[in-house]
């Protein structure tokens, strides 16, 4: 909630509870008490899960804190107006990347790789954004270490790029973390952290960790150039 959900609904969602909470009315009072109530026990089934992939799995909690913070823009007038603009303005920048959605605490959607993984930022969604990118910066070899169920040819130019072995399994790679040759790789956030891989492969990646990306496809596929010797 943090990192994902944006800073004015934040600010709305806190706002709207201490209004519940300082300045109760008769008439607000059941309305509030089922809104927080379920916002709560959506939020407490996700938080005391013992199954942590995702902020998926709190989203039926989103809507009851929406209605939540209608508490704070009845209230706030002028205040709340900005706010709202501020939620559309976030918004309209973020599409359509709204998966890989990060607010400003952590530096926005390019930052967020480094905090969350999983449906957080990658389910595959970017192979398109890499064929764009391959086209518009004319590259002609690129070494692929993709996540997703998706054939890389029906996006890419034929001849441009090759895989990558990846370890989803011992036999695909020669070692446990990968030296890489130079030349331009694209990998998946969810490879380039590893956490989807056996213990043991978890770093495969870990070199390119620690390199500034030279380019993006969307936020889920970051771009690094390995320079020769």
């Amino acid at each position: 909630l943090a990192v994902k959900f944006p800073i004015s609904l934040q600010v709305l969602t806190v706002s709207g509870l201490a209004v519940c909470l300082v300045r109760r009315r008769q008439a607000d009072a059941k309305a509030a008490l089922v809104i927080w109530g379920l916002a709560f026990f959506f939020l407490a089934c996700g938080v005391l899960s013992s199954f942590h992939i995702g902020i998926r799995h709190i989203l039926p909690a989103y809507p009851f804190l929406l209605l939540g913070s209608g508490f704070a823009l009845d209230r706030l007038r002028w205040p709340g107006v900005v706010l709202v603009a501020w939620l559309a303005v976030s918004s309209g920048m973020a599409y359509p990347h709204g998966i890989s959605y990060f607010n400003v605490w952590i530096g926005g959607p390019n930052k967020g790789w480094k905090y969350l993984a999983d449906s957080n930022i990658d389910w595959g969604q970017d192979f398109r954004a890499l064929g764009d990118y391959v086209r518009r910066e004319r590259i002609t070899n690129i070494h692929l270490s993709l996540f997703g169920p998706e054939d890389p040819s029906g996006y890419l130019p034929s001849g441009t790029w090759e895989v990558e072995p990846t370890p989803w399994e011992p036999q695909y790679v020669a070692a446990t973390v990968l030296v890489p040759r130079p030349g331009l790789f694209a990998i998946s956030v969810n490879n380039l952290l590893g956490f989807l891989f056996r213990p043991e492969y978890e770093g495969y990646f870990s070199s390119f960790q620690s390199m500034r990306p030279v380019g993006r496809a969307g936020y889920s596929i970051l771009i690094f150039r390995v320079p020769p010797p």
